[in-house]
This record gives C-alpha cells, structure tokens and sequence, in this order.
C-alpha cells in the first residue's frame, strides 16, 4: 500500500471511529485487500476506551464488525500504578489480538517524575514488569510513556 493511501485509510478509520460507520467501513475495505494481506506487512489496530456505558470490549468487537476486519492489534495506555500483564490485556491476547502496552508516568496514584526513572530509584518495579510481561510468552508492542 503507497504511503498516501495508508494516510487515507488511518484518517477515514480516525474519521470513522468519530463520525459513523460509513467511513469505517469504506477503511475497512481499502485496508483488508487480499493483495495487502498477502504481503503480511501492515497490521490494523484500534484503541477504545469505555465509552456510553460499553466497555472497551465491546467498542473493540463493535468497532471490527463495522470495519468488517479483525484487528491485528489493539493499543492500550496504563497508568504507572497498574500491571502490564492484567485482565484487558490478558482479552487481546486471549482473542488473537496483539497487545501494543504504553507504560505511562502518570496515573492512579500521581506521576512519577523522569529523573528518579533515570537514576535507578523504580528499577524493582520495571523489573518486576519486564518480567511478567517475559513470562506470559505474548508478542506485544511495549512503549514507555508515549515516547
């Protein structure tokens, strides 16, 4: 798929997933082509957060019937104070998805400033995540904050 045309497809899944079904599904269709399947080089992927008294679940699995395409992958953002490896990831993976796990600074229980990060002060708990995370066997994506 040309560069220009993957643009396309993200901003009318974007559009889609904000303004109806009828853009989603349009995406959809340009991303699922056999010809870009065949190449296995593009996965497609969503974030959902509960929304209008659905969990993020079921914006998944709706999200997918309107694009009329499984997701390859699907983004989470958790904050400092929550475990990598938990109930929602453990779904993703659990029904073929690939989890993509952002590990954010800030959350729950207030931010935790950089500089002791840097300095080793945290290193038990990255540790101790990196290792649950390794113990699970899963392919994921692992992004620190969002950078």
């Amino acid at each position: 798929m040309e560069r220009r045309d993957f643009l396309k497809a993200a901003a009318f899944t974007t559009a889609g997933a904000v303004v109806g079904p009828t853009l989603l599904q349009r995406a959809g269709s340009m991303i699922a082509s056999p010809a870009l399947a065949a190449t296995g080089g593009t996965l497609l992927g969503c974030s959902a957060q509960e929304y209008a008294g659905k969990t993020r679940e079921q914006l998944i699995t709706y999200l997918e019937d309107l694009a009329s395409v499984p997701f390859d992958t699907v983004h989470n953002r958790f904050p400092w104070q929550t475990s990598l490896v938990n109930g929602y990831s453990k779904w993703i993976v659990d029904t073929g998805r690939t989890p993509i796990l952002s590990w954010f600074t800030r959350g729950n229980g207030g931010d935790v400033d950089w500089r002791p990060i840097a300095d080793g002060a945290h290193d038990a708990r990255i540790r101790s995540e990196a290792a649950a995370l390794a113990a699970t066997g899963w392919p994921a994506y692992f992004c620190f904050h969002k950078e």
